[in-house]
């Protein structure tokens, strides 16, 4: 009778061993999983801040690549046009009030307008036959 017991409390341990095993194994990577965001963010935060920076030098003078320089300027001039996006509300109030135009026409366009199609008159029923 002992040696079953023996053996079920041998079998019980082996149990709980594996148990905590899994849920160490588990913790760990679990563990690795949550680093990996964290440096992945991180990485980030640091592209983020290297354009910010990039574009604070290049604003101020500093000659940078062909390549970075071009980037530099379309985003200047999608800055350009989301500043007049958000100020246009108020120049409309105000050049309604004031009879002064609107500065649409100083918008800069960033995407090209398709060219509009032109409806082809319908036929008639002389011109099916």
């Amino acid at each position: 009778m002992t040696d079953i017991f023996d053996s079920l409390k041998k079998t019980w341990i082996k149990g709980m061993e594996a148990v905590s095993s899994a849920a160490s194994n588990l913790a760990n990577n679990t563990k690795q999983k949550v680093n990996e965001i964290n440096l992945d963010n991180r990485r980030r935060e640091i592209l983020s801040d290297f354009g910010l920076i990039a574009y604070e030098l290049w604003q101020k003078g500093m000659e940078l690549p062909k390549e970075l320089n071009d980037l530099m300027v379309e985003l200047s001039q999608v800055d350009e046009a989301l500043n007049l996006l958000r100020i246009k509300p108020f120049l409309e109030t105000t050049s309604a009030e004031d009879n002064h135009p609107t500065p649409e026409d100083e918008m800069p366009l960033l995407v090209e307008e398709e060219p509009a199609v032109q409806e082809r008159p319908a036929e008639t029923e002389e011109e099916n036959q």
